[in-house]
C-alpha cells in the first residue's frame, strides 16, 4: 500500500484477514484484456490481487512501498517486485496490458499515479481500480448482531481516521478528475465472504484506523482477543457471512468500444 507506514506494522495481520477479491474484478480483466503480457499491481500490499493476476498474465510486476507488507508477496520467476511507491515508480513505457490497484487508490496522488500509468499502458491496455468504499452500506453482516461489538468500539477508532478515509472520493470521481483517459467507467462489484468470530474481528482490527487505535492501547493482539470474545458473546460460534460491495473505475486511453469488440458478452 501506498501507506505502508500504516500498514506494515500489521502487515501480518492484513495478509491473514482481509478477504480475497472474488471472481467479478478478475472477470472483468479477462473481458477486457486483448493480450495477457504483462499486468502491473500498484499498491500490492501483501499480494492478494498480485496473486490473482499472476492466474491470468504471463508476467506481473508488482509496486509496493513497503517491505513488511512485500515480504508475503509470493516468490514467482513471473513476479517482479519494486518496492517503491505508486508515485515514484518506474515501469517501461507502453509495456503493459492491464494496471490495476485493489484498495489502494485512494491512498495514492491520482493525477500522478494516472498520468504514470497510462504511460505503462499499450494501445490496447486499461486501467482499473478497485476497492470497499469508505461508505455507509458497503458492508452487511448476517447475522447484524455480530455487529453489536464493532458498534460499540467504532467511536474510539474515529479520532484515527485518515482524509482519504473521513472524505471519501468515489474512485471513478477520481480518476474522471485527472481527465487523462478518454473514457473513464465505473464498476461494480461484489464479495461474500463467510467468518468465525476471530476472523471478523481480524477484518475489522486491520483497517488503518482501528489498528492505529488499537495499537495506542496495548498490544494489538489483546484487542483483536478482546473484540472476538466480544463477538462470540453476541452469536456464539455461529458463521458470520459478509457481502462487500467493490467499486471501481477502468480508464481507457481510445474509444472504449475499441475494447469492447471480442467481448459482448460480457
Amino acid at each position: 500500500m501506498a501507506t505502508g507506514i500504516v500498514y506494515g506494522p500489521i502487515s501480518e495481520m492484513y495478509h491473514r484477514f482481509r478477504p480475497r477479491y472474488g471472481d467479478d474484478p478478475y472477470d472483468l480483466i479477462r473481458a477486457r484484456a486483448r493480450m495477457f503480457e504483462h499486468a502491473v499491481d500498484l499498491g500490492a500490499g501483501t499480494g492478494h490481487v498480485t496473486r490473482d493476476l499472476l492466474s491470468i498474465f504471463t508476467h506481473v510486476t508488482a509496486i509496493e512501498p513497503d517491505s513488511d507488507m512485500a515480504r508475503f508477496l509470493p516468490e514467482n520467476r513471473r513476479l517482479t517486485i519494486h518496492l517503491v511507491r505508486a508515485e515514484n515508480a518506474v515501469v517501461a513505457t507502453a509495456s503493459s496490458d492491464a494496471v490495476v490497484s485493489g484498495s489502494a487508490f485512494h491512498w495514492m496522488d491520482a493525477n500522478v499515479v494516472s498520468r504514470l500509468a497510462r504511460s505503462w499502458l499499450k494501445p490496447s491496455g486499461f486501467f482499473f481500480v478497485f476497492g470497499v468504499p469508505s461508505t455507509p452500506g458497503s458492508l452487511h453482516i448476517e447475522p447484524e448482531q455480530a455487529l453489536d461489538p464493532i458498534r460499540a468500539e467504532a467511536p474510539k477508532w474515529e479520532a484515527y481516521k485518515s482524509k482519504p478515509v473521513l472524505n471519501w472520493v468515489p474512485y471513478v470521481e477520481r480518476v474522471k478528475s485527472t481527465k487523462v483517459f478518454a473514457v473513464t467507467e465505473p464498476w461494480q462489484g461484489n464479495i461474500v465472504a463467510r467468518w468465525t468470530p476471530l476472523e471478523m474481528a481480524g477484518y475489522f482490527l486491520s483497517s488503518s484506523f482501528a489498528s492505529l487505535y488499537a495499537r495506542s492501547q496495548s498490544e494489538i493482539s489483546d484487542y483483536l482477543e478482546l473484540l472476538t470474545e466480544r463477538i462470540v458473546g453476541a452469536v456464539g460460534d455461529e458463521v458470520i457471512e459478509a457481502r462487500f460491495t467493490l467499486e471501481g473505475a477502468i480508464g481507457y486511453s481510445g474509444p472504449a468500444q475499441e475494447y469492447w469488440a471480442s467481448t459482448a458478452s460480457f
